[in-house]
Formats: C-alpha cells, structure tokens, sequence
C-alpha cells in the first residue's frame, strides 16, 4: 500500500480527533457511560490504533508516524476528560449562577470580573439550564475562551521544558521503566517484543479483562449474571477495629502495568496501605479524638514535597552538564519565561502575587513529580495526586494578612489546577518522549506535536462542552442525578462553601505534610545506606494520595512477579509480559465496545457507569 503523504497524516489525525470529540460527548456528557477520556491512556487513542491496524492503514503511516499519531490522540483526548477543560468551567461560571440561591457568593462577585470571565445574567443562566435557541453566545465567551486557554498553553509548555531538562537524568542515569511507554510502543508495533498481537498470552489476557468488565456490566442489569463485581472489601464496624476495614478494588489496568513496575515500588504500595490502616486503629486504641488519622491526604502532600526535593538535587548534576547542549539552554529559558508569564497572568486576573507563587510553583512541582512516578511504577490513574492539596497548602502557609477576600476568592477558582488532575497531564508528554526515543524520532518533533495536540484539544474541549451546555444544560449532563448535578458542579460549590464557612485545620495540615515529608526523606536516606533496603518513596507516596484504590493489584501483581522471578527467572517473567498487557488492553477494548453500546441505545444510558480512578 502506498503511504500517507504529510498532509494526509495531518487530516487523518484531525479527523480521528473531531471522531474522538463526539465520541466523548456523547459517552460521558450524554449517556454518562464508560469515561473513555478518563483511562491513561485515553480509550479512543487506543481504539484508534487498533483500528488502524485491522484496516492495514498503520502500514501507510510508517512506524514514526503512527507513533506521533498515538501521542497526538492520547494528548487531545487527555484535554476533552472530566478533571481538565470540563472542570475548568463550572470554576468560570459557578459563583455568578448560585449567588441567587446563596446570597454569601455575592461577595465573590466583584473579583470575577470581565474580561476573564464571561457575565451576563443570561450568558451564565443559559449555561447551566440550557438555551432555548440552544446556540452558545460567542460573543461573551471569545475573549475569556482565548485569555484561559492561552493559559492553559504557556503551563503544558513550560512542564514540557521542565520533562525536557530532567529527561537525560530519568532515561539515561536512572532509568526508569516507563510502563505505559512500554504499552504504547507495544500497541503501535514498535516494541522490541515483536508479534505482540500474534501472542497467545496476550490474547489470553485481553480475553480474561474483556469478560470481566462486560460481565460486571451485565451484572449491573440482572443480578442473576454471574460476575466477580468491582471490588470485595472486609469491614470492621465497631472502633478500633474499624480503622482495619479495607478492600480490594479490581482494576485490571493497575495489575497489568503493575507487572512493569519495580518490585520495592509495589512493595512499597501495599505495604504502606496496610501501615496506615494500623496506624488508624492505634490511633482509637490511644484515645485519639481526632477523625482522619493518619492524614494520607496531608502525607501525600508532604510525600510529594519530598520527591520533588529529592528529583532536583538528585538531577542537579545533569542539568547543569546538560546545560553546554543549547537544546537544555533553550529548554531552560523557556521554563522561566513561561513561568514569568503564569504568574503575571494570575496577577492580572486579581491574585496576589505571592499567593500565584506558591500556588503555581507547587502545582508545576507536582506536575514534575507525577510525571516521575508515573514513569517509574505507571499508575494509570489521573487522580493519583493530592489533589486540592495545593490549594489547602497555599492557604495555610500564606500569612493571614495577605488572605484578602480577593486573593481567598481567586485561590478558590484557581482550585480548577488542582482538584482536577490538570497538573497530571504532562505526565503524556513524558511518555511521548520516551517513546520518541525508542523509535529514532526526533525529541523537537516530539514537541511539536504535543502543543499542536494540546491546542487542537483545547478547540476541541471548548466547542464539544460549550455547544453541549447550551443545548442541553450543565445542570443535567455527566450526571445520574440531574437535581444535583455532577461532579464538576459540586466541586467549585464545595470550594466556595469552604469560604463562607472555613474549616480550621490548619495544625493537622502542618503536621501530617511534615509526616509526609520526613518519610520520604528517611526512606530515600536508607535506600543509599542501607544495601537492598525494601521500601521505596514512590510507592508510599502512591499509598498515601489513593492506597485504597491501587493496593490490592499492586499486592498481587508483586506477588505475582516475585514467585516468577524466584521460579523461572528473568526469562519467564518477560514471556509474560505480553499477558499483562493483554489484560490492559482487555479492558480498555471491553470499556470502551461498552461506551459504543450505550450511547446508541437510550436505555442503557446511566447505568454501568466504568470509572478509571
């Protein structure tokens, strides 16, 4: 077959893109069925891939331009998902809307103001209840559309300077195993295990995740269909022992990248978990009065604070030899100019300059660390950071006399960056060069396409949710309870509230990110002194922002591997890879035929709900 030409690549994409669009409208905005956006990687660039290969038209394309047409998707798709662009406008829109209902919004009011944010009693009404004409008012809507989304820009191109500086340092000197690279590579055709869709194991695999979510499905319909359920969990009612309750949540694409992480990291995982279980229960034992001990969230915090410390002294020493190539120079300039501009934005909007310091320094950090983490123990959960724990941690360390209303009401809509998993996005563009390497593309290229991604998905996310709100109503769309609205609802509602009514916990933040910190300082201290040492900061770090979720497939995947590596050795724990992801891919094709079969029948819409956090 003859190749695509330049050009034809580009539509290709384009048209895949526009495809994707719809396709998440109307799964997740719509029927509010599978979240196809919400997987790491998105469904869609999966699909597409597979897709592509079943018509013989990856061979037109090339190995490097199939390639660069999976990171384009993943990164598109990536932008239309709930915890980005969707989130970002309920923050844009929520306290002009509910100041009626709640007359304490109105103080808030005077600080969200044109021309960054749109107004209008009928702009704003028609949003959430739906237009009668149900066409978008692009008038009120252009300029604060181009002033956020050129935010938005500026902050995935100074994370992708960032990846780029710290990128010698993770791929040459400490190797990280990037799993979903790995998985990317191996779906494209471009893994050095050749024939993966000709492995048995594999479709063994895809067979054994395929049959568990559609059985769970048809589980949710008739109870009668025999299925293994979403999780199983053991529960302790009575104190102490409630502090010991804890389930097991099936998540086959957890369990198979699981496989690809490092041994100490799931170790770290579980264990973890299981220690802060304990420490819940010792807590009742002492007499503690205190709900919520030990705090994973304010942990994770710390945890993060910590790995971000330990991620620039580590690397200190490749980025400055780095700095004699003018492609680091250049990355570098880049980074402080793009972080010059984010905090200058955040100024201009109405946030203190101080507070847009903190606030946008400690999401960028983040953004660093998950990109890490993901790239050594590839946790495919968008959700594994603390989120709004920027936010909290902003609030408590800035001193109370520049804690105006103005700066509390703008650190409240900037909550968007950080109850979202908007900084957990260039953790794609980590991958991208990881897998640009693997395929002799070139690492400028690499960039290339991930900005034009990002601006396509941003036109894209934009249009798909704003002609949808207006059509339909924000107020009865991704929801199974229309009178309440959904997430991205609730949650500007619930920050707003926090305003009007704060809650002080102020010494348990303090505390419990110490906490945080200091293990993941004492944990990296005793990896270098102490020979084989088990326990990995990464992996508590993963425990504490969502050990509930993960633990248990990562019990079993590092059972699982060690017996293998014990065993057969290192030859039998590579010849199963291809099993492991087989159940990741199971699962995304299961999920997302079910998205398929939802959205074209009615009454399945609104039950069978597949979530990937």
């Amino acid at each position: 077959m003859r190749g695509l030409s330049l050009f034809g690549s580009i539509g290709l994409a384009a048209l895949l893109a526009c495809l994707i669009s719809e396709w998440v409208r109307r799964a997740e905005l719509l029927a509010f069925t599978t979240q196809v956006s919400e997987s790491v990687p998105p469904i869609p660039a999966v699909w597409s891939i597979i897709l592509l290969g079943v018509v013989k038209a990856s061979s037109c394309l090339g190995r490097k331009r199939i390639v660069l047409l999976y990171i384009f998707l993943t990164v598109t798709t990536a932008m239309l998902s709930t915890g980005a662009v969707r989130m970002f406008f309920p923050f844009l829109t929520a306290a002009q809307y509910f100041s009626e209902s709640r007359p304490d919004y109105s103080g808030f009011l005077h600080w969200l103001q044109p021309p960054f944010f749109p107004v209008g009693n009928e702009v704003i009404r028609s949003f959430y209840e739906g237009s009668e004409s149900e066409t978008v008012p692009w008038g009120a809507w252009v300029l604060p559309l181009v002033l956020w989304f050129a935010f938005f820009m500026v902050f995935f191109w100074t994370a992708f300077c960032l990846l780029t500086l710290f990128r010698h340092q993770w791929h040459d000197n400490e190797k990280l195993s990037f799993p979903l690279a790995r998985f990317g590579l191996a779906i494209t055709g471009q893994s050095s295990q050749k024939g993966f869709y000709r492995n048995p194991l594999m479709w063994l695999g895809f067979l054994a995740a395929s049959l568990f979510v559609l059985t769970n499905v048809l589980g949710d319909f008739n109870p009668s269909v025999p299925h293994l359920g979403r999780s199983w969990a053991v529960a302790f009612p009575e104190r102490p022992w409630s502090g010991l309750s804890m389930g097991i949540v099936y998540l086959p694409t957890v369990f198979g990248l699981a496989w690809l992480a490092p041994s100490n990291v799931s170790l770290s995982v579980w264990f973890s978990y299981i220690l802060a279980r304990l420490e819940n229960t010792m807590g009742w034992m002492l007499g503690s009065q205190t709900a919520g001990i030990p705090f994973e969230h304010y942990q994770a915090v710390g945890g993060y604070i910590g790995l971000f410390l330990l991620t620039v002294w580590v690397a200190r020493g490749a980025i400055w030899e780095g700095m004699r190539k003018p492609q680091l120079r250049w990355a570098m300039r880049g980074a402080l100019a793009g972080i010059i501009f984010l905090v200058a934005f955040a100024a201009l909007s109405g946030l203190g300059v101080l507070a847009a310091i903190v606030l946008l320094g400690t999401v960028l950090a983040f953004a660093l660390v998950y990109a890490k983490l993901r790239s050594e123990a590839g946790i495919p959960l968008l959700w594994a950071v603390p989120y709004y724990g920027h936010y909290d941690l902003a609030r408590s360390i800035l001193p109370s006399a520049i804690m105006s209303l103005q700066n509390l009401t703008l650190l409240a809509f900037f909550r968007f960056l950080t109850r979202g998993y908007v900084l957990a996005l260039p953790a794609y563009q980590s991958e991208a060069m990881e897998m640009a390497a693997s395929t002799g593309i070139p690492q400028r290229r690499v960039g290339s396409i991930v900005m034009l991604a990002t601006v396509a998905g941003l036109i894209l996310a934009g249009w798909m949710h704003l002609t949808s709100y207006y059509r339909y109503g924000c107020n009865v769309l991704e929801t199974t309870n229309p009178s309440q609205g959904g997430d991205a609802i609730s949650i500007p509602l619930e920050t707003y509230d926090g305003l009007v009514s704060p809650v002080a916990e102020r010494t348990s933040c303090f505390t419990w990110t110490g906490v945080g910190l200091a293990s993941v300082l004492a944990m990296a201290a005793l990896q270098k002194r102490v020979f084989r040492f088990p326990l990995h900061p990464m992996g508590f770090v993963l425990s504490m922002c969502c050990g509930g979720s993960i633990w248990g497939m990562f019990f079993l995947a590092w059972l699982m591997k060690t017996a293998t590596l014990r065993i057969g050795g290192l030859r039998s724990y590579r010849a199963l890879t291809p099993l492991m992801l087989g159940v990741v891919l199971g699962e995304f094709f299961a999920a997302g035929a079910w998205s398929f079969a939802s959205m074209v029948t009615p009454e399945w819409a609104y039950k069978g709900v597949i979530f990937f956090r």
